[in-house]
């Protein structure tokens, strides 16, 4: 299967990245995963308030390296033969709580006030860095752009 066989008469896609799809009237979000729901969703664009660049820490990596110490800690006033247990765990888990503050994932997400908080998260690219990445983010920013200059434009015609 492919999102062409969603497209509406005349709709193109413009640009696309993992599962997004821009056409030159909405974003789509399309999974071909049999287990999904709503195999394909879609934004007007006026109805994408915009796009943020998101930084998330990696918390599962902050956390390990946390209690990794913490027990490296807690045994270090035992016998001295685990002395050097206790210092290879605290430097362990310092040095996994410094590479998952400094190892930040980003991601795209495409805002919208027609989502709520958990299907907003299902807006997000992860893959910031490639060119398709940043060939969707633009297309999608211009084609904002473009509904709401025409929009302001209807509203200056509509105006007496």
């Amino acid at each position: 299967m492919s999102v062409e066989k969603y497209l509406q008469a005349g709709e193109r896609v413009l640009a696309s990245c993992g599962a997004f799809f821009a056409t030159d009237r909405r974003l789509i979000r399309y999974s071909d995963d049999p287990t999904t729901p709503e195999p394909v969703q879609s934004l007007a664009y006026d109805e994408i308030a915009g796009i943020r660049l998101g930084v998330r820490t990696r918390m599962a990596l902050l956390l390990g390296g946390l209690v990794l110490a913490l027990i490296g800690l807690l045994i270090c006033p035992t016998p001295p033969v685990l002395d050097k247990v206790a210092l290879v765990l605290v430097l362990a888990g310092a040095g996994l709580v410094l590479y998952g503050f400094f190892t930040r994932k980003m991601f795209l997400e495409f805002r919208s006030q027609k989502l709520s908080k958990a299907q907003q998260a299902l807006w997000r690219l992860e893959d910031t860095r490639s060119e398709s990445a940043r060939q969707l983010a633009r297309t999608v920013h211009e084609n904002i752009q473009r509904v709401r200059k025409a929009q302001r434009e209807q509203g200056q015609k509509g105006a007496p």
